[in-house]
């Protein structure tokens, strides 16, 4: 049909391809567990291959799984193939299933191939005047390609994904032989994937030559007097097998299908048939790239919201009557650390939306929205009741909040469940805190763009699922560049009354921002519902509502803390490091020759290879030379130069990030740098802190640890610095249970002497320094799945001897050894590892083909249960510190956690106590087989809390 184009599909092929060459970046799953990481990729692919070549007509092909006339033919026909791994297994009928609610044609038939369904179709169309393009992710297609047919093969180059497409011209070009002969190339040469035998001993480079010189098989086996005799002798060897392999290529173009290519139009979906298996799949993405999303509202719909919104103002004398109908005050807080129990009661659920100026939204269990206008107040009303508050994101909405000094010293007796936090735990979160998304993946409902009027008024008739879009903190804000439509409207409303003096939420644009709040609160207690059975499933409600839960709080009073900095000290290290960089300048130049920029990657590059002659190696990708910190560190001692240019760039970094970094981000007004704890950002479990980043402070380094003499106690205080002694091997000792490590930790026997006498085979007491350096660096490693290379590099020793000790360390250790090697066991078999809590992380790297990445999951599958286990023992060890400095009515303050470490901001006249209790509260944070060690220092700085003896 002229002017008619049909887009063939190798379904199998290319979801093979989604699987495999894009895994360790889609490993996605829908919001029941299931893998759909290769489904997504696949329609990704289709739009876009859609979207650039604009068929007429679709048709998908599909391999069966009963055996093939090629099967007949040859028994072991693919017969080494590996069966297809059950995380793509499962998303086969997927596959199918969103083919089909896409209205896009599929085709499969017993005793054939895709690719010889592929090939029917294509000459059946082509007979009829169609233009035809199979996309598929092997060559076995190139065979089809004639005037009217076309192959386009998305292909992997330097990451990227590129796509190649091929007429007979480019064919020939790019391989030097038609279409027609690559039948006759896999005859020869053969096929591995598929079992194809061809000739014994010609491989693709020797067969390449023979079909390039002689063109066909016939004619090869016509002139073996001619070709040379080692390869006579093979073709003469497997000429049956070579003529049976030309067999098993060739596609088939007369299986028996229909002729009519007429039911394979393109058509448009239906979206209630398509958009609820979207969101049953969580493909938010594709809902928004199909144009799926909900209708938007319509003017007699409007009309009703604005003449009525579901939403109560309540005093806070309400808000108490009304709370204290629902639970008794709890008295008591005593850590329970040992039992797994908290899970909120549905009837005792509520949750909330916290705005510092318009206010708290909530949704009560009997599904009424209420708004108080005072949200710090609202809050505050539910410390130490036995009544859990569902949120999104706490500590980004008690940022802003006016609580006092007594609201901070309460904040920890509030008992929340935060939905973001929990996605996290859940691995539900896929990296990013996106609510509309976890909301779709938790209840299979979609989280419409625009407003949704019909659910508002289902909302006010009592029912919990309303939908909203989700509004900003400041609620009533006139920024148009975030709306459209109705929101701008609602937004000049707002302007309009706020010219006129009417700022409130009493107004018609407040209330209608109000009540669709209400609708994303409703969402947020109906996503917690699911959590919480999800959390009890799983068995982590210990690590849930007692660990993660009660730790926001006490993260949001460390953040509005904060940590008192010295400027007048980092005054003077700015100095001292801006001279030091000139003297390094000059150096460099006075070493190289000549000034140049020192910033320029590009001069010092061609400073380095071009002028002083240094070996090259790696470039970028502009084909520049790299001189990043890797390559400047092989290159050290290869030229008196390199020292100083890695000190320079080092010392440059400190004073930028750190030095003139801190000054920038001090607060005018109290002189303290309030950093972010993140609390669901790392997969270990471990919190990480950014603006500014206060755990990575270098304090390897001179220069480096000196930043800490510009964190201060304010007068009349001091710090308190705690940390763990040997915390990730006193956890590796209790979860791996091996008796020598666990003897030694309780007998109080230095654990790196312990070792050194293992793989030193000397007693204690022969142990010198040396040796117990080696063995410390030994202890730090194994965990890390570490190498005979990578500690022989860390060592400066030869490999050999890193075997040695690696070998000895395990010999001293069995317990550890077999510990690890089932982590790495279970990792494989389950597909995650858990800390001892149960917090777990799925390890996709290990479905990797990918050697290098399958070598990097079962290092973090060895790691993770030990550095999780930590993370989470530093977060109990910060709820019980809050708690006990509480209940002691101190006012010292946790201010900061850098990995093992806690600081405590304490007045002088409390910084006995406040020790006491934060030693106490470190080493009782776990119960484990090994006891735990905490030591306190204290004084003015940090950097003299670090140094002390």
């Amino acid at each position: 049909m002229p002017g008619s184009r049909l887009l063939l599909i190798d379904a199998n092929s290319l979801i093979n391809r989604a699987f495999f060459g894009l895994y360790g970046r889609q490993n996605l799953t829908a919001p029941d567990g299931t893998p759909t990481g290769a489904l997504f990729a696949f329609f990704n692919m289709y739009l876009r291959f859609f979207d650039e070549l604009k068929p007429t007509h679709v048709l998908a092909a599909f391999d069966r799984s009963e055996p093939t006339f090629r099967h007949e033919m040859y028994e072991q026909y693919k017969g080494t193939r590996k069966p297809m791994p059950d995380d793509l297994a499962v998303q086969m009928p997927l596959l199918r299933d969103m083919l089909d609610a896409m209205e896009i044609s599929r085709v499969e038939m017993a005793g054939y191939e895709a690719d010889d369904l592929i090939g029917t179709y294509a000459r059946i169309a082509a007979s009829q005047d169609y233009e035809v393009v199979i996309l598929t992710g092997d060559k076995d297609s190139f065979q089809l390609i004639n005037e009217r047919v076309t192959v386009i093969q998305p292909v992997t180059k330097s990451g990227k994904t590129e796509n190649e497409r091929y007429d007979r011209e480019a064919v020939v070009r790019r391989y030097g032989i038609s279409p027609e002969q690559f039948v006759d190339l896999k005859a020869i040469m053969g096929d591995p994937s598929d079992n194809i035998p061809g000739v014994k001993g010609i491989g693709e480079k020797g067969a390449m030559a023979l079909i390039t010189e002689y063109s066909s098989l016939e004619n090869i086996y016509a002139s073996l007097d001619h070709v040379k005799k080692s390869l006579a002798d093979k073709l003469a060897a497997s000429k049956d097998m070579a003529f049976l392999s030309r067999k098993l290529s060739q596609i088939c173009e007369d299986a028996p299908v229909d002729q009519d290519i007429t039911p394979f139009v393109v058509k448009e979906p239906d979206p209630v048939v398509l958009l609820p298996l979207l969101n049953q799949y969580g493909f938010k993405t594709l809902i928004d790239r199909l144009g799926l999303q909900e209708a938007p509202a319509t003017d007699e719909q409007i009309e009703d919201v604005r003449s009525g919104l579901p939403l109560e103002t309540w005093s806070e004398d309400t808000l108490r009557t009304y709370l204290d109908s629902m639970a008794d005050i709890e008295k008591e807080y005593a850590p329970e650390t040992d039992a797994r129990s908290g899970a909120p009661r549905d009837e005792r659920l509520v949750a909330i939306e916290l705005d510092a100026h318009h206010g708290a939204v909530m949704v009560l269990p009997d599904h009424r929205a209420i708004h108080i206008e005072d949200a710090g107040a609202a809050l505050m009303n539910f410390a130490g009741r036995k009544i859990t508050i569902a949120f999104f994101d706490l500590k980004r909405q008690l940022r802003d909040l006016d609580l006092d000094e007594s609201d901070l010293n309460r904040l920890h007796m509030i008992k929340c469940h935060d939905v973001m936090i929990s996605g996290y735990l859940l691995n539900d979160m896929d990296g990013r805190p996106d609510w509309p998304r976890l909301f779709e993946r938790l209840t299979g409902e979609s989280y419409p763009e625009e407003m949704d009027q019909r659910s508002i008024r289902e909302f006010s008739n009592g029912k919990p699922n309303g939908h909203s879009k989700p509004v900003q903190m400041d609620l009533l804000s006139p920024d148009l560049s975030q709306t459209d439509g109705l929101e701008q409207e609602n937004s000049l409303t707002v302007a309009r009354e706020r010219e006129a003096g009417q700022d409130n939420v009493n107004g018609e644009a407040g209330r209608l921002a109000l009540g669709r709040l209400a609708g994303r609160v409703a969402r947020i207690r109906q996503a917690a519902l699911v959590q919480i059975g999800k959390t009890i499933e799983r068995g982590i409600e210990q690590l849930t509502w007692q660990v993660e839960m009660p730790l926001t709080p006490v993260l949001a009073a460390m953040e509005r803390t904060g940590f008192t900095i010295d400027e007048r000290v980092l005054d003077e290290l700015n100095g001292q490091f801006s001279g030091r960089l000139t003297e390094l300048q000059d150096q460099i130049f006075s070493v190289s020759g000549h000034p140049f920029n020192l910033n320029s990657p590009k001069q010092l590059g061609d400073v380095l290879f071009n002028e002083l002659g240094l070996k090259t190696g790696k470039r970028k990708s502009s084909g520049a030379y790299s001189t990043d910190a890797e390559e400047l560190e092989r290159l050290s001692g290869e030229h008196p130069v390199i020292p100083l240019i890695i000190e320079h760039r080092m010392l440059a970094k400190l004073r930028s990030t750190f030095v003139e970094g801190l000054a920038k981000l001090t607060d005018p007004v109290d002189r303290r740098v309030h950093t972010t704890l993140n609390q669901a950002a790392t997969a270990t479990g471990r919190l990480s802190s950014t603006e500014p980043n206060l755990q990575n402070i270098p304090i390897r380094m001179s220069e480096g640890i000196q930043i800490r003499r510009a964190f201060i106690a304010p007068e009349g205080s001091v710090l308190l610095d705690a940390d763990y002694s040997q915390i990730e091997l006193r956890l590796l000792a209790h979860l791996s249970g091996d008796e020598d490590m666990v003897r030694a930790f309780v007998t109080g026997e230095d654990i790196h002497v312990n070792t050194a006498a293992g793989i030193f085979q000397v007693s204690p007491e022969q142990v010198t320094k040396e040796m117990r350096a080696i063995a410390k660096t030994v202890n730090f490693s194994i965990v890390y799945g570490i190498s005979d290379f990578g500690l022989a590099r860390d060592l400066g020793i030869m490999v050999k001897d890193a075997h040695r000790y690696i070998a000895e360390y395990h010999e001293r250790y069995p317990g550890v050894r077999a510990y690890l090697d089932r982590l790495v066991a279970d990792a494989y078999e389950n597909g995650y590892v858990e800390t001892l809590l149960g917090r777990r992380r799925y390890i996709h790297e290990l479905k990797s083909p990918n050697r290098n990445l399958r070598n990097f999951g079962e290092r973090a599958a060895m790691n993770t249960p030990v550095q999780g286990t930590a993370a989470d023992l530093i977060k109990i060890a910060m709820v019980q510190t809050e708690r006990s400095l509480r209940a002691a009515g101190l006012s010292a303050r946790l201010i900061l956690q850098v990995h093992d470490e806690l600081i405590v901001e304490a007045p002088l006249s409390e910084a006995e106590t406040a020790s006491r209790l934060l030693k106490q509260a470190m080493e009782t944070a776990m119960r484990l087989d090994v006891p735990l060690l905490a030591e306190v220092h204290q004084a003015q700085d940090w950097y003299d809390c670090k140094t002390q003896d």
